[in-house]
């Protein structure tokens, strides 16, 4: 098995007792901490030199003068602002840990945003109560109700775009009308047709 798969440079350190990695970095221990503290989950601290290859993270293999046995791995961690922007990608790549946490966050939040919403059934309902333009009776109070009608429709009735959208605010994440969908047939498939907003 090759011990050093990333290709990694080796330095060679004159180790005191208490093993201190080199200035600035965190041997796996630390780093793995580091990046819980950070919002980051790995399954297993041997998948840290992966994900710090993939992820661009500086590490370093130190030897032991006098020494042998294995070939330590130590991590130089991330700034804040690059730390941000790992979270963000991790997010939407749906086999990472984090990417698997969004993915169910992200159907909680749509079932949440559609359940709060207001049936748009009852709002069309009100609409075709109220006279069609061209017939006997239809005048601008009857339009101004109409106007009334529609608007709060929009504000209180939602859409699998509107879902989308107000989800991808929500957490900080990639999120569509194709996803919506397919949460909302797995889950409320009996309410879609009165409750989402159609196409006008």
């Amino acid at each position: 098995m090759d011990a050093n798969p990333y290709k990694l440079k080796t330095t060679e350190v004159d180790w005191n007792e208490k093993e201190k990695p080199p200035s600035g970095y965190l041997n796996s221990s630390s780093f793995l901490s580091y990046l819980n503290r950070k919002g980051v989950e790995i399954e297993r601290k041997d998948n840290l030199p992966r994900w710090a290859n993939n992820n661009g993270v500086k590490m370093i293999k130190c030897t032991r003068q006098g020494r042998k046995g294995s070939v330590p791995t130590y991590y130089f961690p991330p700034s804040d602002s690059r730390m941000k922007e790992i979270i963000e990608s991790q997010k939407n790549v749906n086999n990472s840990l984090l990417g698997k946490k969004t993915l169910e966050n992200k159907a909680a939040e749509i079932l949440e945003v559609f359940d709060r919403a207001q049936d748009a059934s009852l709002f069309v309902k009100h609409l075709d109560a109220l006279p069609k333009r061209g017939y006997a009776g239809y005048n601008p109070e009857i339009k101004r109700k109409r106007a009334a009608i529609v608007k709060e429709k929009l504000e209180k009735c939602e859409s699998k775009a509107s879902i989308a959208k107000k989800v991808a605010k929500s957490l900080s994440c990639d999120c569509n009308r194709k996803y919506v969908s397919k949460i909302l047939k797995k889950h409320r498939s009996s309410q879609l047709d009165k409750k989402l907003l159609k196409k006008e």
